[in-house]
């Protein structure tokens, strides 16, 4: 009878071991591959199953880039996958109006204000590593070793020119296009085609 009960107690004892092992593995799992929810990160509703991204995070309450709000929102999220966030953002990209033929200012790092025109061969792609929508553009049509610019990149769309501006009347209208003209063609080289398009937006 003792035998038994020693028995007994040393499985007990590692049957208790070796659910703490488990339990220790578990926790040492989430730990590490728990979702980190924090402003930039996309992420999709539980209840609306809706693709948004995290602008700030304040204790219960959570914002968005769109303007909405979520309390009380752990548990009732989860981390967007890069297939979701590409859909939503092409899915805005429409809804916005950028399509073949449309003009717009590029809003990527180092040329703000780059124009383009889309053309029905252009792509669009989800660019994760730096959070943007670029249009894909043949290598022949590179500008100044320029490509693929952004019409969407880490909140901020690209401005979608207008057929056509009205043509300066006024002092201060002429000295806007003038300052803007030498401001961004002062340096050395005067691109023809950027030119051409900076002026094409106008009705002269």
């Amino acid at each position: 009878m003792e035998k038994l009960n020693e028995a007994k107690n040393r499985l007990h004892k590692t049957t208790e071991e070796f659910l703490e092992a488990i339990d220790a593995i578990c926790k040492d799992y989430e730990s590490k591959h728990k979702p980190e929810f924090k402003a930039g990160r996309w992420i999709v509703t539980a209840s609306c199953n809706e693709v948004k991204r995290i602008k700030e995070i304040n204790g219960d309450i959570i914002k968005y880039d769109d303007g909405c709000t979520h309390t009380n929102w752990k548990g009732f999220i989860r981390p967007a996958t890069e297939e979701e966030i590409e859909s939503h953002l092409k899915k805005v990209c429409g809804e916005k109006g950028y399509k073949t033929g449309i003009k717009l200012k590029s809003i990527n790092v180092g040329e703000e204000g780059r124009i383009y025109t889309i053309a029905d061969t252009y792509d669009f792609k989800y660019d994760s590593v730096d959070d943007c929508i670029r249009i894909v553009t043949p290598q022949e049509e590179w500008i100044e070793g320029c490509s693929n610019p952004s019409i969407y990149q880490k909140g901020k769309f690209a401005e979608i020119i207008p057929d056509k501006k009205k043509r300066p009347e006024t002092r201060d209208e002429f000295r806007e296009l003038i300052n803007h003209i030498t401001l961004r063609y002062f340096d050395d080289v005067l691109i023809e085609k950027e030119m051409d398009d900076l002026l094409d937006q106008y009705d002269i």
